[in-house]
């Protein structure tokens, strides 16, 4: 019967995605894939895993997901860098992370096959998931996500255990709570409630978890891997501050997840200073029912609502940023590995009833036809930067990336005069960081206008002195005005700076 579940989960899965492959590159794509000469050639392949994630195109970032670029390098060498074969890959985890779903609700949670085929069915559809599906560069949430299901499937088979968990880590940071991620599922099979001393069976992963720190901090750090922000602000300098933000961002998980409309990904989601808001009182009211549903199941066997509560919490810890501050307050594709507790746990509440409507059935095939449609649609949305980033403007203000980033799409279709008014929007924001003025200058080269784009240049490495593009740039526009002493000079400073 198992093989007639998984076949209608595949075709489901490809059905609700099968417009995606004509999708191409945006954002990150651009660092990760289209300009990764790491995953071109076998020369490069050693320094895979030596590396953090964007050195392959010339960067440098506090990321280190060798497994992620393992995977890109498979594909390049298989199919070279068409954009179909990566949303192929894509695809294909979300398939495969939908069987072990299935495979973890039968076998481990011991919850019938219809069931759990009807959860399943749901969470693969949601059209939350796009985020890290139809984006090309989020691999890493579907492959960590992969490995994280395998290793729980493996527990506490502790030698296969530990080398899931390392293939996690080495696909993403956020496996990092594998460890509690196994202590949820040994309090959520018992029988009965567990003496404290069940759990120490898993310390092993703590031990892999410590030394994956250490590693991160010394040999593996990269650029400051434990820091994203270059300058102090209320949200690193608060630890109350974040846990507030962490509180409001809940009801607005929960939303996306019960009302999903209104997807976009460069939300202004604000930092919360004060307890006295809705979101923050919403966010407490659902922290203390997480609570008192794991306290009142203690002696119930079968426990769903602690499973959907302890799993969605053990698997979000890295993004509440309450004990380290993160990169943002609030991303959709965070919720991809959460947010299977929430499924499983309703699957195991359902096939607990003794009778269950017989219109069920009905029910959750026209909840899973409007999440394809949806799903589907949202795919749209992923299909090339002019089309992203304009539909970002449709639902929220523009973030100075968003800005910068539509201006690079407006340039590269030739509309030049669009992406000048992007640019200009993005600098007035903020103007912290050089790529706007870089980008802006390029233009103004193009156009013959060297001592305007002289400004923008010298602004760039006035920001970032190691911004070695811009370097680049202000030897060939001081070449080209016949100041070749200065030209050399800046020549100099970009072979400086330029990473071997």
């Amino acid at each position: 019967m198992a093989p007639r579940y998984l076949m209608a989960l595949a075709l489901a899965v490809i059905g609700a995605y099968a417009n995606v492959y004509g999708n191409g590159f945006l954002l990150d794509d651009e660092f990760l894939l289209q300009k990764n000469r790491f995953i071109t050639d076998w020369e490069y392949f050693g320094r895979i895993f030596t590396s953090s994630s964007t050195m392959g195109a010339g960067g440098q970032d506090s990321f280190y997901r060798p497994m992620q670029t393992l995977a890109y390098f498979i594909v390049h060498q298989i199919f070279g860098l068409r954009p179909w074969a990566f949303h192929a890959l894509n695809v294909l985890l979300h398939v495969l992370n939908a069987f072990l779903i299935f495979k973890l609700g039968t076998e481990r949670l011991k919850v019938s096959a219809p069931f759990i085929f009807a959860a399943t069915l749901l969470w693969a559809l949601h059209p939350v998931h796009t985020e890290a599906v139809t984006y090309l560069s989020a691999t890493a949430d579907p492959l960590h996500s992969a490995f994280m299901l395998l290793g729980l499937l493996a527990f506490p088979r502790m030698w296969l255990a530990s080398l899931y968990f390392i293939a996690g880590l080495l696909s993403k940071e956020s496996a990092i709570v594998f460890p509690v991620m196994c202590m949820v599922m040994i309090a959520i099979e018992a029988e009965k409630p567990l003496d404290w001393r069940a759990y120490l069976k898993t310390w092993p992963l703590w031990l892999i978890a410590i030394i994956y720190l250490i590693l991160r901090k010394t040999v593996l750090d990269f650029d400051d891997t434990f820091s994203f922000y270059a300058e102090p602000n209320i949200y690193t300098e608060s630890m109350w501050f974040r846990f507030l933000t962490f509180l409001a961002t809940l009801p607005a998980y929960l939303s996306l997840l019960f009302w999903p409309t209104g997807l976009h990904m460069e939300r202004n989601f604000p930092v919360f200073t004060s307890w006295l808001t809705w979101p923050t009182v919403l966010g407490t009211i659902i922290l203390l029912l997480a609570f008192w549903g794991w306290f009142r199941e203690r002696k119930n066997p079968i426990r769903p609502y602690s499973l959907m509560g302890l799993w969605f919490f053990a698997a979000h810890i890295p993004h509440t940023g309450v004990l380290l501050p993160v990169n943002s307050l609030f991303l959709e594709h965070w919720l991809y590995f959460p947010s299977i507790g929430f499924f499983l746990g309703g699957a195991r509440r359902l096939s607990s009833l003794k009778k269950v409507p017989r219109w069920s059935p009905v029910l959750v095939g026209v909840i899973a036809a409007n999440l394809a449609v949806l799903t589907f649609q949202q795919n749209r949305v992923w299909a090339d930067p002019i089309t992203f980033y304009e539909h970002i403007l449709s639902h929220t203000r523009g973030t100075q990336r968003v800005h910068n980033n539509l201006g690079m799409a407006y340039s590269d279709a030739g509309q030049d005069d669009k992406a000048i008014e992007q640019y200009l929007k993005a600098i007035a924001i903020r103007d912290n960081v050089p790529h706007a003025h870089h980008n802006l200058a390029e233009l103004y080269m193009k156009r013959g206008e060297y001592q305007t784009a002289l400004v923008h240049l010298h602004r760039a490495v006035e920001i970032n002195p190691r911004f070695y593009y811009s370097y680049r740039n202000l030897a060939a526009a001081y070449q080209r005005l016949g100041q070749h002493d200065k030209a050399a000079l800046f020549y100099n400073m970009y072979l400086q700076y330029k990473p071997d």
